[in-house]
């Protein structure tokens, strides 16, 4: 039977039709249940505005259709749910100390935990809790996307499913048929995905440690989730399947597992009982979880199913034919893995990096070793020689330096995730360093970075005798895979030994001899102007085979160690033999070696400094870092690129694999993505701060309630409050008597959202969602509560002459009444003061309070900009040296001089 027919059919039904039977509008914003007490603690940690959705909105809307839809489907389970609300609300506690340094931000209000979907459903119904957990599942196997399309297709089938009940004349509950006749929107179902995805993030890195030791277990086995591949009937399976198991494993009731998805359900809901492995071997695992009775554990790999597709990657997996993914086309199969969702820190990746390099040198074992510890010395000697270097070639080596001591540290702990990011880098990185395929005659691409050359190596090397120690190391060798036996002359330039010297002669081997005495048009190897080897009374023939020869001879890292440890290597030279000699471009040429890759994920490293918890996405490692769109962009050098339009495509792309051209990042603020907001740093802190310091770029834990990458670019034009004609019998313009007041203590800023949304395509053709958008914030001040204005933080993103500091470095007392020779300096106290500024010199007194002068500044650069292109703001520390300020004021002669004091 048609959906459009469901209502037709309520007004049919009898005995299971209350008296509201007729009115099918029926509104999910009515019933709103005390959650239980499990739950009270994350409900008291999310913001006011996320609270206020998850009770009235539309977050609390679709919690009550879909709870209501799909009532009665999945078994009670009444152990689960508390002790989920228990974890929910020990997550969210742990969680608030990092919201506590932005609680008066801008963003306060979509600061912290998004626990929105879970007091939306625990403030709806028992049923509606369950639905959150299979949002959860679904979050942490599929995409975003494939998440979606699996629940536009659920709801499509169970609606289906109850309008076929009705028409075949079976009881159905009002509510039931309530919600089976309501649309649940594409958008909504979205949502409600996205707050699971951003809960799964924080939850995750809360309990990271309990989290990568499963995913350890769990990459051991191949386990699959339900049967066929049909969504509707295999997704209730695994849905309830994992609901009734991990019900009786918290009551203490043992459980065996031959389906994935109970394992699926112990990694989506952070509870973890204790674990019988019986494959590959048979390992009992305490996880220690007090959520779970003592009884609860879990037997893994009694009967494994294997793996039908061909994959090299384990694990628990789930395979479904997707019909509402693309607006056009047959159903798309796809198949995930527990696995596919996995992140790492920076940290990490620096070791996974590590990995990839030793991969894509080809060394065995015990190479890896040594060139590890070759690499670890190599960077230590540079740095005692305390030589001069860029801060690229800082970032380079520091980067090098990270992934080798991960690499090679010997303490035992955390030694099996150590092995499995090592896997990582040699298994899923395969092109992450190079796109194009290796080149034998690209010494860029050999071992150690390029050193192991006897070229570059020689001309290293600080002095003669080491060159020439070198010479006769690759002489010896050549020597030993010759047919006939030749004689190898390594000569210096004469200046270093006397006309008559000619050295040791060994049987083949002549150590020196005269420049003059040697023939150049025979030099084999090395420099003829220094050092350089040659064969005496060679045949035409000869030589070109033994130059050949020499070409395909290698050095061994033992010879590097040797120069090294040794200290026989000049530390200059070394700099420029790993680094480009060109000094409009030293940083990125070959391009697309794995020098460069390093060059650009150390970049990357300077930005990661400043993001605290921040995840990256290992899926980025299946792509050639040096073929994206922010390396590139570096590499060009593009001029009048900003640096935080870079920073933010290189860390969206780190978030999500989704890339964004820098050129397209004009004008935004910041953006947001599952539990992340992304901020540049002058918005959320005092404007003084921001112009004595390098910017950077924040990041922020919540987000503001939309999937994907949300792009924020606030209007061009702000809107300021009309001057009231009123205002002149509150304000005063009193003179500035030097002592620091703060007059604006009732100043706050808010963020809002206009209606505009523009989705943006994300490089993935037809798919029904894209995951990139821009939105339009709003900015605004208010003053006890009323509207002041609307600020746009532009004028911090570069450098505006309007606006300056005050770096007062003298010994005059500070904050001290002015001296009559100072002049005349008014005082601004109000917000109406300030929209109607006086001339001349003036001082906003905010005693202070960071919020305010951080509105202060931006409102009064654009009222003073509206008067005219002849002004100044200056921003003052807290302790100011009005002598000082002044002098700079009048030096600087602006009609209009604002002080943010």
């Amino acid at each position: 039977m048609a959906i459009s027919r469901l209502q037709a059919s309520l007004a049919a039904a009898n005995s299971e039709v209350t008296f509201a039977a007729a009115n099918i509008n029926f509104d999910f914003t009515l019933v709103k249940y005390e959650a239980p007490k499990e739950y009270q603690v994350l409900g008291m940690s999310l913001s006011e505005k996320r609270k206020h959705n998850a009770e009235h909105g539309p977050s609390h809307i679709t919690a009550r259709k879909l709870g209501a839809l799909f009532d009665g489907v999945c078994p009670a389970a009444p152990n689960l749910v508390a002790a989920y609300g228990t974890r929910a609300s020990q997550i969210a506690e742990t969680s608030l100390n990092q919201t506590e340094p932005y609680r008066d931000t801008i963003f306060s209000q979509y600061t912290g935990i998004d626990g929105t979907s879970i007091w939306a459903a625990a403030t709806s119904s028992k049923s509606a809790i369950y639905v959150h957990l299979l949002a959860c599942m679904l979050a942490r196997m599929w995409t975003a996307q494939e998440a979606a399309a699996i629940w536009v297709e659920l709801v499509y089938e169970r609606r289906k499913e109850v309008a076929q009940k009705l028409e075949e004349g079976d009881m159905v509950n009002f509510a039931l048929a309530a919600a089976a006749a309501q649309d649940i929107s594409h958008s909504d179902l979205a949502s409600l995905d996205g707050s699971a995805r951003a809960w799964l993030r924080t939850a995750d890195t809360v309990h990271q440690r309990d989290q990568k030791q499963l995913e350890l277990i769990l990459k051991n086995l191949k386990v699959p989730i339900g049967g066929d591949t049909k969504v509707f009937s295999n997704v209730i399976l695994a849905w309830t399947t994992a609901i009734k198991i991990m019900d009786r494993l918290v009551a203490g009731v043992p459980q065996e597992v031959q389906n994935g998805a109970a394992l699926l359900g112990l990694s989506a809901w952070h509870l973890f009982p204790d674990l019988n492995v019986f494959s590959p071997k048979i390992v009992f695992i305490k996880m220690k979880d007090p959520l779970m009775d003592r009884g609860g554990i879990l037997s893994l790999g009694l009967s494994a199913t294997p793996h039908s597709g061909n994959t090299e990657d384990n694990g628990v997996y789930w395979s479904l034919s997707l019909a509402h993914l693309k607006y056009y086309g047959p159903p798309v199969k796809s198949v995930r893995t527990v696995e596919s969702d996995s992140r790492i820190t920076f940290s990490q990746l620096n070791l996974v990096l590590h990995a990839c390099l030793l991969r894509f040198w080809d060394l065995n074992a015990q190479q890896n070793l040594v060139v590890s510890d070759t690499i670890c010395k190599l960077v230590e000697y540079l740095d005692k020689a305390q030589i001069p270097t860029t801060f690229y070639q800082t970032w380079f080596l520091q980067t090098l330096s990270n992934g080798v001591s991960d690499y090679l540290d010997p303490s035992p702990k955390d030694k099996d995730l150590k092995q499995k990011l090592i896997m990582l880098g040699n298994r899923r990185a395969k092109t992450f360093l190079r796109k194009a395929p290796r080149t034998t005659d690209s010494s860029e691409d050999d071992c150690l970075l390029g050193l192991l050359n006897y070229t570059a190596l020689i001309e290293c090397l600080k002095d003669h005798t080491s060159r020439v120690c070198l010479l006769r190391r690759i002489a010896s060798r050549a020597q030993s895979r010759l047919k006939n036996k030749v004689q190898f002359i390594v000569n210096i330039t004469p200046d270093q030994f006397g006309l008559d010297d000619e050295g040791r002669d060994d049987q083949n081997l002549v150590f020196f001899i005269h420049r003059e005495i040697v023939d150049w048009k025979t030099s084999l190897c090395g420099n003829s102007d220094t050092t350089a080897m040659y064969m005496a009374g060679c045949s035409k023939e000869d030589f070109e085979i033994t130059r050949e020869l020499l070409l395909d001879i290698d050095l061994q890292l033992e010879d590097f160690h040797y120069f090294l440890e040794r200290e026989l290597i000049d530390p200059n030279r070394l700099m420029a033999a790993i680094f480009d000699k060109e000094e409009n471009s030293p940083l990125w040429k070959p391009k697309g070696s794995p020098k460069q890759a390093l060059l650009a994920l150390s970049y990357a490293a300077q930005y990661y400094k400043d993001l605290s918890n921040a995840t990256i996405d290992v899926g980025i490692l299946t792509r050639p870092i040096t073929e994206t769109k922010w390396v590139r962009n570096i590499i060009a050098n593009i001029q009048g690129v900003k640096w935080y339009r870079t920073g933010f495509s290189l860390i969206a792309y780190m978030e999500t694999g989704i890339e964004i051209d820098p050129h397209d990042l004009r004008g935004v603020i910041a953006f947001s993505t599952a539990d992340s907001i992304y901020v540049r740093s002058t918005i959320i802190q005092d404007p003084y701060k921001s112009m004595t310091e390098r910017s950077r770029i924040r990041r922020i834990l919540g987000n503001v309630g939309k999937p994907g990458i949300t792009l924020m670019v606030p209007p061009a034009e702000m809107m300021i409050r009309e001057i009231d004609a009123g205002s002149w019998r509150v304000a005063c313009y009193n003179d500035f008597d030097g002592q620091p007041v703060e007059s604006f203590q009732n100043t706050s800023t808010h963020l809002s959202f206009t209606e505009y949304q523009m989705k943006i395509y994300d490089g993935a053709q037809g798919m029904h969602d894209s995951q990139l958008s821009y939105i339009e914030p709003v900015f605004s001040v208010r003053d006890k509560g009323s509207w002041v204005a609307d600020m746009n933080p532009s004028i911090f993103a570069g450098n505006d002459r309007f606006l300056s500091e005050n770096r007062c470095d003298c010994d005059h007392p500070k904050n001290q009444p002015l001296e009559d020779d100072m002049g005349k300096v008014t005082v601004v106290d109000s917000w109406d003061e300030l929209l109607d500024p006086p001339e001349g010199v003036f001082v906003i007194r905010t005693g202070g309070n960071w919020v305010a002068r951080l509105a202060l500044t931006m409102v009064a650069h654009h009222q003073l900009k509206k008067l005219g292109d002849d002004f100044q703001v200056i921003v003052c520390p807290n302790q100011a040296c009005w002598k000082c300020v002044l002098h700079e004021l009048a030096e600087a002669r602006s009609p209009r001089q604002a002080i943010i004091f």
